[in-house]
């Protein structure tokens, strides 16, 4: 099962757990299951989604980060919704969100996150 933490720079704001994540990412689209290799990635604006049992939930976010975590998966986002099914509209909510996360800062945030997962996967220059 899949921890997932939806977090914005200061706090945890909604815990989820999973069988499956799906994101979008700048590659493309990539599942993450439970053992995934740790890693960090950018994620684009729009839906993504994860899988409790048979039944698939949405999120919807502006432009974010993930970290994959031994013990569970951070996504952090400016502006982000939930949904029970698809949105057409998703744009609007998310802008109607706008005033959530005004103190986010995006581009500080990937180059710290970059900065942590390249330090914890080298070690006097050996990867281990």
């Amino acid at each position: 099962m899949l921890k997932i933490n939806f977090s914005s720079l200061k706090e945890i704001e909604r815990e989820e757990n999973a069988d499956i994540l799906i994101v979008k990412t700048p590659e493309g689209e990539m599942g993450i299951l439970n053992g995934h290799e740790l890693m960090t990635a950018e994620l684009l604006a729009g839906p993504h989604r994860y899988k409790q049992g048979n039944i698939f939930f949405y999120f919807y976010l502006s432009k974010g980060m993930l970290e994959i975590k031994k013990e569970s998966i951070e996504i952090y986002a400016m502006r982000y919704f939930f949904a029970d099914s698809e949105v057409e509209n998703w744009r609007e909510k998310l802008t109607y969100h706008l005033d959530i996360k005004k103190d986010f800062d995006y581009d500080v945030l990937k180059k710290n996150m970059i900065k942590e997962l390249t330090e914890k996967m080298w070690h006097g220059g050996k990867r281990f």
